[in-house]
C-alpha cells in the first residue's frame, strides 16, 4: 500500500498518499490525493519496468542492476556526474557560503530533532555498533537512537564501502542511508564529552564520504575547495568540513595564523554553545585526520566513555609516527638536539601553552617513543636535577605538510 502520513519516512500531509522512488543517491516523493491514483501510477511504472527488462540484452544476472520500481524499493540509474547524484545545493536553507553543497542528501528529513525525546542505546551500553544498523532502526514512534550511536554506525558503514568488492551497491546504500539519519539527531542536549566524540567521528565520516564521491584530493587547491564546499546537515545545522573543524570542534581552541586562515578560507561562522565545543585540548589536534599523506592513516571510533584514553592513545600513535629527534652535530653544546615536529604544532602552538616550542615539547613528551623521551630527558638534565629546556639546547623545525590526501583506515579496537 501507499505510504501515508503516519509513516516517519514520508512527508506529513494528512489525507495525502506518497510514493517514494529511490536512486542510489537520492529519494523522490510523489504526492497523490487519492490512494487509487497512487496505486495506478505505481502499476504504470511497473509496466515500464517490465518493458525495459524484456528489451534489455543481454539480461543481467545481478538483480541490483535491473530497473525495479515499487514502494520501498529502488530505482537504479547510471551516475554520469557524481555531483548531480550525490550532492545537493539546498533551496530551503539560507547558506552564507553559496558554494556549499550538502552531501548527506540520500533521504529527506521529515522529523525535527525535537520530535524524539527518548534515546535508545546510550553510549557505554554493552551493545556497540559492531554491526551495521539498518536505517529503519533509527526512528520509531518517539524513540531515537543516541546521536553517538548514529554517527558510529555511519562511520562503520563508510569504511565497509571502502572495503566492499562484491560488485553490488548494498554497502553504499547502507552508508548513504545512515549518513542521512544524521540530519535528525539532537546533539544540543549532549554533554561536551559526548559532543567531542560525536564530532570527531562525524569529521571522519565527512572526509571519507567526500573521498568516496569526489576522490581524494591530489593538490592543495582541490583539498581546500573540497573542505570548504562539502557540507552536512546535522541537528538543524549545516556546516562544511572547514567549519566543523575550525568553528565547532576547535571552537574553544586557538585560531590558526592569519596566513593559514586565508589559505584555507576559514569563515567566521559562529555556532551556539550547545553545538560548538568550549574545551581546549591540544590532543584534538592529533585526533583530526583529513587524510593527508603526511599524517598516519588510521582513525578510531571515538566513544565518550573512553574518550580520554583514546585521545592519549591517538596522540601517541600520531606523534610517534611523525616526530623525529636526533642529536645535533652542529650544536653549541653536546646535549643539543634537532627536533622535527608535525606542522600542527606550529599552526596551533597556543594550544600547547604560551606558544613556544619548549611548551609544546613538554606537552607531548610523554607520548613520544622511549628512545626520544630519553634523549629529551638527557638534554634537560644537569647532574641529578631536571631543568627547563634552554633555547640553545633545542633546534626545533617543523615538518612540511602535504594537502595531497588518501583514504583513511579504521583502527581495530
Amino acid at each position: 500500500s501507499a505510504t501515508n502520513d503516519k509513516n516517519n519516512n514520508c512527508p506529513r500531509f494528512p489525507g495525502f498518499y506518497f510514493l517514494s522512488i529511490e536512486t542510489i543517491g537520492r529519494t523522490a516523493y510523489l504526492m497523490f490525493d487519492d490512494d487509487s491514483c497512487c496505486n495506478n501510477f505505481l502499476e504504470c511504472l511497473q509496466e515500464m519496468q517490465a518493458v525495459t527488462s524484456s528489451s534489455s540484452s543481454p539480461p543481467s544476472n545481478n538483480n541490483d542492476n535491473n530497473l525495479d520500481i515499487g514502494r520501498n524499493s529502488f530505482v537504479d540509474m547510471i551516475v554520469q556526474d557524481p555531483t548531480e547524484e550525490f550532492l545537493h545545493r539546498s533551496s530551503m536553507w539560507q547558506i552564507k557560503q553559496k558554494q556549499k553543497q550538502i552531501l548527506n542528501c540520500k533521504k529527506f528529513n521529515f522529523n525535527s530533532p525535537n520530535d524524539a525525546t527518548v534515546w535508545d542505546g546510550l553510549v557505554g551500553d554493552e551493545e556497540r555498533c559492531d554491526e551495521q544498523q539498518p536505517s529503519s532502526a533509527v526512528h520509531g514512534n518517539n524513540h531515537q537512537q543516541h546521536p553517538c550511536k548514529v554517527v558510529e554506525t555511519a562511520l562503520i558503514n563508510v569504511f565497509q564501502c571502502k572495503e566492499d568488492d562484491s560488485g553490488n551497491d548494498e554497502a553504499l546504500r547502507n552508508f548513504l542511508n545512515s549518513a542521512s539519519d544524521l540530519k535528525s539527531v539532537d546533539i544540543r542536549s549532549l554533554p561536551e564529552n559526548e559532543r567531542i566524540a560525536f564530532f570527531l567521528n562525524l569529521y571522519h565520516v565527512m572526509v571519507m564520504h567526500t573521498f568516496l564521491v569526489l576522490g581524494a584530493p591530489d593538490s592543495a587547491l582541490k583539498a581546500i575547495s573540497y573542505f570548504g564546499m562539502i557540507a552536512y546537515q546535522v541537528s538543524d545545522e549545516i556546516f562544511s568540513l572547514t567549519e566543523l573543524e575550525h568553528c565547532i570542534i576547535r571552537g574553544g581552541m586557538s585560531r590558526p595564523s592569519k596566513f593559514l586562515a586565508r589559505l584555507l578560507f576559514i569563515p567566521n561562522s559562529s555556532y551556539p554553545p550547545q553545538i560548538a565545543l568550549t574545551r581546549s585540548d591540544y590532543r584534538i589536534n592529533f585526533a583530526l585526520n583529513c587524510g593527508s599523506i603526511t599524517s598516519p592513516e588510521g582513525v578510531p571510533i571515538y566513544r565518550a566513555d573512553t574518550l580520554d584514553m583514546q585521545l592519549d592513545e591517538n596522540a601517541r600513535y600520531f606523534l610517534q609516527a611523525t616526530t623525529k629527534i636526533k642529536k645535533s652535530s652542529s650544536g653549541i653544546v653536546s646535549s643539543s638536539l634537532s627536533i622535527a615536529l608535525p606542522k600542527v604544532c606550529q599552526w596551533y602552538a597556543d594550544d600547547f601553552g604560551k606558544g613556544k616550542s619548549a611548551d609544546c615539547i613538554r606537552s607531548i613528551e610523554k607520548y613520544l617513543s622511549s628512545e626520544n623521551r630519553e634523549m629529551l630527558q638527557s638534554a634537560s638534565s644537569v647532574g641529578k636535577h631536571t631543568v627547563p629546556f634552554k633555547s640553545h639546547q633545542l633546534n626545533v623545525k617543523f615538518l612540511s605538510y602535504s594537502f595531497v590526501c588518501r583514504s583513511l583506515s579504521l583502527m581495530s579496537e
